[in-house]
C-alpha cells in the first residue's frame, strides 16, 4: 500500500492529502501561507508497504521563495541561482540555506 504523510506547521498531520492543497497552501498562496505559520520547513513523505520510502522537505524565505529538497535513494536539490549558492541566508527556523537554492514561487 502507497500513502503520504503531510507534516503541517500546526503539528497536524495528513495521510494521503491531495496535491493541490499542498500546491495551493504553499505555493499559489505564498506569502499569506508562510506568513501565517512559526516555521519555515514542511515535510512530505512518501510510504510503501508501511515503510518510509521517500521525503520532500519545501522550506521557505519570504523573499527568496521556496527550497526544494527531495530524498529518494539520493538527495536532488533545487538550484535556481548556481552563482549564489555561497550567500548563506537564514529561515524563520534559524536554519541556513544557501541563497542559490530557492526558487520563486512561481517556478517552484
Amino acid at each position: 500500500m502507497k500513502y503520504t504523510k503531510y507534516d503541517r506547521p500546526d503539528d497536524k498531520m495528513i495521510i494521503n492529502i491531495d496535491p493541490d492543497v499542498v500546491y495551493n497552501d504553499i505555493i499559489k498562496n505564498f506569502k499569506n501561507y508562510w506568513s501565517s505559520v512559526s516555521v519555515a520547513c514542511i515535510e512530505v513523505q512518501y510510504y510503501e508497504d508501511n515503510e518510509q520510502v521517500a521525503s520532500l522537505f519545501i522550506n521557505a524565505h519570504l523573499d527568496y521563495g521556496i527550497y526544494l529538497n527531495y530524498y529518494r535513494n539520493e538527495e536532488k536539490l533545487s538550484v535556481f541561482d548556481k552563482n549564489r549558492l555561497n550567500e548563506i541566508i537564514w529561515t524563520k527556523d534559524v536554519c541556513d540555506f544557501p541563497m542559490g537554492l530557492f526558487l520563486p514561487p512561481e517556478l517552484a
